[in-house]
């Protein structure tokens, strides 16, 4: 398990914090920055594919 926290967020907000379930070994500094990494990889490939879904709907109705 890993917990994050936003480093910098707006004054009247609070920072957003996660906690991330992995099966990834977890004992150093190192292996949680590693984990962080992966799963903001995963949401960026899940935006990645969101667009091309768009594309293909946009794409259909012409």
């Amino acid at each position: 398990m890993v917990y994050a926290q936003e480093k910098i967020s707006k004054k009247e907000v609070e920072p957003l914090r996660w906690v991330l379930l992995t099966t990834e070994p977890v004992e150093t500094l190192s292996q949680a920055l590693r984990v962080i990494d992966i799963y903001t990889a995963r949401l960026r490939v899940k935006d990645f594919h969101k667009a091309g879904k768009l594309v293909q709907e946009l794409n259909a109705k012409e």
